[in-house]
């Protein structure tokens, strides 16, 4: 594929506001999820086996934003995810996508599925760093002599004066914690429905995160490996789903088979599979 870069200056999502006060009611709605984990009125339920979600627990769901055939999509039908995984064709410092092996960029959703009666939930992910390299995207200059450019991430937020991506946009109502440790290449990111809302929506997204991958990686080097599930104060098993079937809360928590689904249509190991 061959033509000029061009790029198109969309937010992916609309940088969620994050107020005093629901910092304040954040945290005690993680607090009071944490201290259900332990109260005998509360029901643990631990993961068998299973080829697939049961039906009506919910889950955790990984999913790598689809890139479109370049050779069969026109450039003019691209999707902003495929011009950021030809990064360098996207700004015009190469002129074509043969042989590509510049930066490369890719949006990963994380959802939470399989039951309509969620009101919160809590995740402490670690990726391969081998493979993946949290990013953010900023800029220099203004006008025509604006340049984008990708660099590493440091936080879930871009704190450059002249951001354009922040690393992470999180789609909970409520925020209780969202944290990167890069020197442990682990996410960490809970919360929990907005004041005055009963559950999120069945598949709602509660994180999209931004990666670049390491140089070499493409697409087809990710596998059901490149994230993991890791214990943190109040997650022992790396996870928690607050849900109310029949209006009775339960906590959904997983340990030998962590309830993760993968999504990779292109990926190494294809397509619809947990995490191990």
């Amino acid at each position: 594929m061959k033509g000029k870069g061009k790029r198109k200056m969309e937010k992916l999502k609309e940088k969620t506001k994050f107020f005093t006060k629901t910092k304040i009611c954040a945290l005690m709605l993680l607090v009071a999820i944490i201290t259900n984990m332990f109260s005998p009125y509360s029901v643990l339920l631990q993961e068998s086996q299973a080829a697939t979600p049961a039906a009506g627990e919910p889950y955790y769901e990984l999913s790598i934003r689809p890139i479109d055939d370049v050779n069969t999509v026109d450039e003019d039908n691209w999707t902003d995810e495929t011009y950021y995984y030809y990064y360098d064709y996207y700004q015009g410092t190469v002129d074509t996508t043969d042989n590509y092996s510049g930066t490369r960029v890719v949006f990963i959703d994380l959802k939470v599925k399989g039951s309509s009666t969620v009101n919160g939930a809590d995740i402490n992910l670690k990726y391969d760093n081998s493979k993946l390299i949290p990013a953010q995207e900023s800029y220099t200059g203004s006008g025509k002599n604006k340049k984008y450019f990708i660099q590493n991430a440091t936080g879930f937020t871009n704190s450059n004066s002249k951001s354009n991506q922040d690393f992470a946009t999180i789609g909970w109502g409520t925020q209780a914690i969202n944290e990167l440790y890069t020197d442990e290449s682990r996410i960490r990111t809970g919360g929990a429905v907005a004041p005055g809302q009963q559950y999120i929506s069945d598949g709602e997204v509660v994180g999209t995160f931004m990666f670049k991958l390491a140089d070499g990686m493409t697409l087809e080097d990710l596998d059901t490996s490149t994230f993991s599930l890791v214990p943190a104060t109040g997650l022992s098993e790396g996870l928690q789903v607050v849900y109310w079937p029949n209006g009775v809360q339960k906590i959904s928590s997983r340990l030998r088979l962590p309830k993760i689904w993968w999504i990779c249509n292109k990926c190494k190991e294809n397509t619809n599979k947990y995490s191990k």
